[in-house]
């Protein structure tokens, strides 16, 4: 996974401690805050806060290679702004930046939530947490390279409508 590998390079250049575990299994934190794991296994992403040594527990898993992407672009992007003292472009959480075309559904028998896109079947992902999670969508309007470039970019204008950063681009 490419956007690993930068994000990894990236995130280190920082301070941001960034342990490749195995192939496409990280471990990213900053500071005191919590570490994040990403890993793949049996062509499913996951994404969890809790040692993956002990535990297979995830937060977040989705079989989308562009969904993992953005989430780990967002989730590791984060913490590189934070430790490099940019500013946070983060999009709003929450109900404000979930998109239209997305439906949430429950998963029957499971305590997870099921998030689609209508238009992109293969765009979706599962979660305990969908508040952490449900800003994900938002991202899919944008090509994951321009997602990656912004969270790099230290004048980047906050994450918003596709106008607003095609916008600020364009000054260019």
């Amino acid at each position: 996974m490419h956007v690993l590998e930068q994000l990894i390079e990236r995130a280190k250049s920082v301070g941001v401690s960034a342990d490749l575990i195995g192939d496409d299994d990280c471990v990213f934190g900053y500071g005191t805050s919590m570490s994040q794991h990403f890993w793949i296994e049996d062509g499913q992403y996951f994404f969890g806060s809790d040692e993956r040594a002990t535990t297979r527990y995830s937060n977040m898993w989705t079989s989308s290679p562009d969904i993992a992407s953005l989430a780990l672009i967002e989730l590791v992007g984060s913490l590189y702004r934070m430790a490099a003292g940019y500013r946070q472009i983060n999009m709003e959480y929450g109900w404000h930046s979930f998109p239209v075309g997305w439906t949430i559904q429950r998963v029957v028998g499971s305590s997870s939530m099921r998030v689609a896109s209508d238009d992109q079947p293969g765009w979706s992902y599962e979660t305990h947490r969908l508040d952490q999670y449900l800003h994900i969508p938002s991202l899919t309007v944008y090509p994951v390279k321009t997602v990656l470039d912004m969270f790099f970019d230290p004048e980047a204008p906050p994450l918003g409508t596709l106008d607003q950063v095609h916008n600020f681009y364009a000054r260019f």
